[in-house]
């Protein structure tokens, strides 16, 4: 790759050539002519039918030489696909503040699993305070039991647990 700087007129150009026929300008000694023209606009030239990503590559570099000594490296006579790679290049990342946070609900980050254990809970704690109601009103005489009804449960359930029951104990 060449590179050469031409000044006229107090304009700057640097054309950038993809056949090293000559020797290349370097960026110091660029910058340093620069700032003794005291120009601190450059336009940056190349032929059309020097397309390359190595010259391409080369002109980015340039570019962020010249931005940190604070001259400005204009693109406007480069070839179109040349501008549209380097302005590309050139433009800040596009990273998404990190300020904003979304916060998605509760249940759509458990998913289905999540919500179908959301309703047995709410299931099982429905049939808690139903069992609660009915036991207060038990004990307070406010239930509709038949005395006879109560002592058949209570028959039905006492001796036909213990076989339940001591298989439970066995196995713990």
């Amino acid at each position: 790759m060449a590179s050469k700087l031409i000044i006229k007129n107090n304009e700057a150009c640097l054309m950038f050539i993809s056949q090293n026929a000559e020797p290349s300008d370097c960026i110091s000694s660029v910058i340093a002519a620069l700032k003794q023209q005291n120009l601190s606009i450059i336009y940056a030239k190349m032929p059309n039918a020097d397309l390359s990503s190595v010259l391409i590559a080369e002109i980015y570099q340039w570019k962020q030489k010249l931005i940190q000594e604070g001259i400005e490296l204009k693109l406007d006579y480069l070839p179109q696909e040349a501008k549209d790679l380097l302005l590309l290049s050139l433009k800040p990342a596009n990273i998404p503040p990190t300020v904003s946070v979304y916060q998605v609900d509760f249940l759509i980050r458990l998913g289905r699993w999540g919500y179908k254990k959301y309703s047995n809970v709410l299931q099982v704690l429905k049939f808690l305070y139903e069992v609660f109601l009915s036991v207060i009103t038990f004990v307070l005489g406010r239930a509709i039991y038949r005395r006879r009804d109560f002592w058949f449960i209570f028959e039905d359930c006492s001796y036909k647990s213990v076989g339940i029951t001591a298989l439970v104990s066995f196995l713990v």
